[in-house]
């Protein structure tokens, strides 16, 4: 079965951003994109092209803007038009779900068995996006799929390096293994970084690494699957030495469970912590 991602487009950079790297997960895991419009405002992307002027008699190629826009279904479409190269072509739809609250939304992403959906958030800290009244937090709550957050400034490219931060003792198997496939497909390694929850022994290292190979990695079976028993307590530290020191692509985490809130905020809003630059994946509750 042919995996479906969504994509919320409100019609701003930041979608735009977040809808190509969809783009290239999709490719990557044989997914078609579904962009649903959450917002009212119409706006696309402007053309440039060289188009040939008569300057002093003779013909010069300058650039010129165009009056007319195209929609974001159709940029994402140019590009899986322009590229070449051998592999699936992921079929893009639009749906205009602009008029729908967060209910709708969350039974479209249940009937149509939505594998990701895909979110773009802002470099701005104070941003708040006044172009959709889609709480997609409260989307997230209701349905059984991940939500995948882009920051505005993260550089498109394959993930290389993809980590599940977790208290292992509580760690959830299929968590894991939806990581690990997206891991396989780009040939990446993931790591399951075990941060001890809050009021909650640490674990002797040893114990640890029993745990996870009897628990998780002989119950996945994917060759660059790690485990790292991080001491840190302070989870900024922490985090900052994942994301920034082991040069991670993808950092994910489950909504609302252990460190959800000290890492991210209590609520999903339109931009991430200022020390987090990298797509963050939240895994419903």
């Amino acid at each position: 079965m042919i995996k479906t991602i969504l994509v919320f487009n409100d019609h701003s950079s930041e979608a735009e951003h977040a809808a190509e790297l969809a783009l290239g997960i999709a490719q990557k895991m044989n997914a078609n994109l579904l962009l649903a419009t959450i917002a009212k405002v119409k706006e696309g992307k402007r053309i440039t092209a060289q188009e040939p002027v008569l300057v002093a008699g003779k013909q010069k190629a300058e650039p010129v803007t165009y009056s007319f826009q195209i929609t974001l279904q159709e940029h994402l479409q140019q590009i899986v038009n322009k590229d070449k190269r051998e592999g699936f072509k992921p079929a893009i739809k639009s749906l205009d779900l602009s008029d729908h609250a967060e209910i709708d939304l969350a039974a479209l992403v249940i009937k149509n068995e939505i594998w990701m959906m895909v979110k773009g958030t802002s470099a701005n800290q104070q941003a708040n996006n006044f172009r959709s009244r889609i709480n997609v937090q409260s989307v997230l709550n209701r349905v059984m799929c991940p939500l995948l957050l882009v920051p505005e400034q993260f550089e498109l490219k394959d993930f290389e390096h993809i980590v599940y931060t977790a208290d292992l003792r509580y760690s959830r198997l299929h968590v894991t293994k939806y990581l690990a496939e997206i891991a396989e497909a780009y040939g990446a390694d993931m790591m399951l970084a075990h941060l001890s929850a809050k009021g909650i022994p640490h674990m002797e290292e040893n114990y640890a690494h029993r745990f996870f190979d009897t628990e998780i990695n002989n119950r996945v079976k994917y060759p660059k699957l790690w485990f790292n028993n991080i001491c840190e307590r302070n989870l900024t530290t922490a985090v900052d030495v994942l994301v920034n020191g082991m040069h991670t692509d993808m950092l994910a985490m489950v909504n609302h469970r252990f460190h959800f809130e000290q890492i991210l905020g209590r609520y999903i809003n339109n931009a991430l912590p200022a020390h987090i630059a990298i797509p963050v994946m939240v895994f419903p509750y």
